[in-house]
């Protein structure tokens, strides 16, 4: 057997465990090192049992084949055919002190659960060990959940340390340098290789087939390949179980275990992506099935560790299908031929989420809606790229896309908002009042993101089709996002008069979530503007008790009555609401909101004389917009007093002591620009070859190909320049405009030319 990777901690744990009980059974997935870990704890206290440690392998022993007969031979005693196994063992055991282990329980549990009764029944010095995808569910035994190998977090900083940390990584590069001698770990493949271990969910045995494969092809290779990885991962130990040489072999294993209605509901589960609660599971796969017959079977495949329960922080129950037992279930989802009917329930239940979480948006309960969109985000995105490609899936893909637009944060950037209605205005060019709400919703989301050319184009063609429809909620969208461009372009007066315009078509109309967004909206406009009004609709709304319930609501009014108190040079007391918005507990998951508070609220430092405080609050600000892509320069009536703030405080810190400042602010949490944590002594960054993480976010890979795109390659050019599939060009070119939140491809030639090094733009 090969060497023992990892888990110490979860050696001295399951040794403790076995010191107190006298039956503790290991379960977990197959594959996941449940036999290994038995064998090595066994190893470790030998010496405590005088008789000694057995093991009695039941892998390939047929179901119908006496377990009895096994134990009889590997003990030496007789078997009694009239008094059964009993007799010899009072007679073998009488005294022992004996550990046997009991491996591959899972096909026989009855015989099994009966045997491991009588052993300790039996023999008071006798302490079974069992290893099984599913407990014995008899009186006295002690479970222990083995879990797959630990892997760094997705987007985790490259550090090749991690080693150490992350078991998965440490096996995967023992067997990688077993297969291909001098294989290290390094700066250079540390992302690809923890994506390679994310990707096969830290499975020990799934590792092990990966590095058999380096031989012949590179971590990167094998990386893309796994979307079929139970034709590639098959180079498995000739010496091994079938059903553990290759990765098929070992989930059909599992397959066989289950009943006929967990099979199906297998299959089910596997359109979920990211977890699923039993609402959510009973809506997907309750057809054909009463609700309590779904809430078991599910709690069967717990049992049978095809499920994994994975409880929220807060203590909601959820579950989730490990990726390799997805995809397992999506083949027998596909080819049991109803995998288009599952994906269409999987829609329509998150589509329905969706629109209540779009509705709820402004009210009180906004904490909870925020968590469950924030919590069913891939899910969320998948039904979204099924309806794209069904081919009725249009009309649902522009209400759920807007419905997420309405909530506000349920994207990661606006870029990748402005995707998705892209790609939904795409797929549904029908003229309907659908289309014309996702037309007024695109426009905003391009206002925001500081595009008013692309707005202005959205927004006159909502109007043109909302005209022509007679769609009036649509119209008032129009006209309010109209405003609201005038207001970003610094024309106050007139964005009032228009969203307020909007504030009445939307009252008429009986919307009252639209209504007071636009009210909202209309009192900032009003607040930047000057206008008394502003300051009696801030004082009036600031006044309801309820608005504390709405945390994004109530720091946004904050806010807006910072920004008042501002124009009106009450810099104390500005500073003061300002600092009160950002405290708000449960509204910081507004990006764009947490962005413009820290930005006004580094005026307010500036015009009270800190201006090292200021130069922080700028860094935090920037660092904030980075994340969401909120671009200043398309937001007049921000990127003004910006400016002459800016030059106000380079001027009085001098160019170094502000570089040092604003780095610190570029590095510095919400919480810690309140409290005025300013590091003591923060060098100027000196010249590097490579820019900051904080400008560059993207991988070696990722740059390559933002510098073919900045040269104007296509997608496919790009693949035949850096022979790499198509699809693994097109998942790069995603990548990189999520994380610099783009909505096109122009704008990373932009990011190309002025945020990097000359010297990086020159490579490739």
């Amino acid at each position: 057997m090969s060497s023992f990777i990892g888990r110490r901690t979860e050696l001295t744990e399951v040794a403790e465990l076995l010191s107190r009980t006298r039956l503790l059974t290991l379960a977990g997935a197959g594959g996941v090192g449940k036999t290994r870990l038995a064998l090595r704890v066994a190893s470790s206290v030998r010496d405590l049992f005088a008789d000694g440690v057995w093991l009695l392998e039941l892998g390939d022993l047929g179901v119908a084949e006496p377990v009895e007969d096994q134990l009889a031979a590997l003990f030496g005693i007789e078997l009694d055919r009239r008094h059964g196994l009993g007799p010899g063992l009072r007679r073998f055991l009488g005294g022992r002190s004996v550990l046997l282990v009991l491996d591959n329980c899972e096909h026989l549990l009855d015989q099994c659960a009966k045997l491991a009764g009588d052993l300790l029944r039996h023999g008071a010095g006798v302490r079974v060990l069992c290893t099984s995808r599913q407990p014995l569910g008899i009186l006295g035994e002690h479970i222990h959940e083995v879990a797959p190998l630990g892997v760094p977090a997705t987007g985790h900083p490259a550090d090749v340390t991690d080693l150490v940390r992350y078991d998965a990584l440490a096996l995967f590069a023992a067997r990688a340098a077993a297969i291909r001698p001098g294989f290290e770990v390094t700066d250079a493949n540390y992302e690809t290789v923890a994506r390679l271990c994310q990707r096969l969910d830290g499975i020990p045995l799934a590792i092990e087939l990966a590095a058999a494969r380096l031989g012949a092809l590179s971590v990167e290779q094998i990386l893309h390949r796994l979307d079929d990885r139970f034709r590639l991962l098959t180079k498995g130990n000739r010496l091994a179980l079938p059903r553990q040489r290759t990765l098929r072999a070992l989930v059909d294993w599992s397959f066989a275990l289950c009943s006929e209605a967990e099979r199906t509901v297998w299959g089910r589960l596997s359109v979920f992506a990211g977890g699923f609660d039993l609402d959510a599971a009973v809506a997907v796969c309750g057809e054909g099935f009463a609700v309590d017959d779904v809430d078991d079977l599910v709690t069967g495949l717990v049992e049978k560790s095809v499920v994994v329960r994975a409880d929220t922080e807060d203590g909601q129950v959820r579950y989730r299908l490990l990726e390799t037992i997805r995809h397992y279930g999506q083949d027998r989802l596909a080819e049991s031929g109803t995998r288009a009917e599952a994906l269409r329930r999987h829609r329509d239940w998150f589509l329905a989420l969706a629109q209540r979480a779009g509705s709820e948006w402004m009210g009180s309960d906004q904490s909870r809606i925020t968590a469950v969109v924030q919590l069913e985000g891939a899910n969320l995105r998948g039904a979204l790229e099924f309806s794209l490609a069904d081919d009725d899936g249009g009309q649902a893909a522009l209400e759920m896309v807007i419905a997420l637009c309405d909530h506000r944060r349920a994207w990661a950037t606006l870029g990748e908002a402005r995707r998705w209605l892209d790609r939904a205005l795409a797929v549904a060019p029908g003229r309907t009042p659908v289309r014309a709400r996702a037309l007024a919703t695109a426009g905003w989301a391009a206002l925001v993101q500081g595009d008013r050319i692309t707005a202005g184009r959205l927004l006159r063609e909502c109007r043109v089709l909302a005209g022509e429809l007679g769609d009036a909620p649509s119209q008032a969208l129009a006209v309010q996002y109209s405003g609201l461009a005038r207001v970003f372009a610094g024309h106050f007066a007139h964005g009032a008069e228009l969203l307020a315009e909007a504030v009445a078509r939307q009252r008429e109309i009986g919307d009252g979530p639209a209504e007071q967004l636009a009210f909202a909206q209309l009192a900032m406009a009003r607040c930047f503007g000057g206008d008394p009004a502003g300051r009696r609709a801030v004082a009036f709304v600031l006044s309801r008790t309820e608005l504390r319930r709405s945390p994004t609501s109530h720091a946004w009014w904050l806010w807006c009555q910072g920004v008042e108190r501002w124009k009106r040079r009450d810099h104390e007391t500005a500073a003061r609401s300002l600092h009160a918005a950002l405290s708000v507990r449960g509204a910081r998951g507004d990006k764009v909101l947490t962005a413009m508070a820290l930005e006004t609220f580094a005026w307010t430092l500036a015009e009270r004389g800190d201006a090292a405080a200021a130069a922080v609050a700028f860094g935090a600000a920037e660092a904030t917009r980075r994340t969401v892509g909120c671009a200043l320069s398309g937001l007049r009536h921000v990127h003004v007093p910006h400016l002459r703030y800016l030059a106000a405080v380079r001027a009085e810190l001098g160019e170094e002591a502000y570089e040092r400042h604003h780095a610190a602010g570029l590095r510095s949490t919400a919480d810690e620009v309140l409290a005025g944590q300013l590091p003591a002594e923060v060098e100027v960054p000196a010249p590097r070859t490579r820019p900051p993480a904080a400008v560059n976010p993207l991988t070696p890979r990722e740059l390559e190909v933002a510098l073919l795109v900045a040269k104007g390659l296509s997608n496919k050019e790009i693949a035949a320049s850096l022979v790499i599939a198509l699809r693994t060009a097109e998942s790069h070119v995603e990548h990189i405009l999520s994380k610099l939140g783009f909505g096109r491809r122009s704008q990373i030639a932009v990011w190309a030319s002025t945020a990097l090094p000359a010297g990086e733009t020159r490579r490739g």
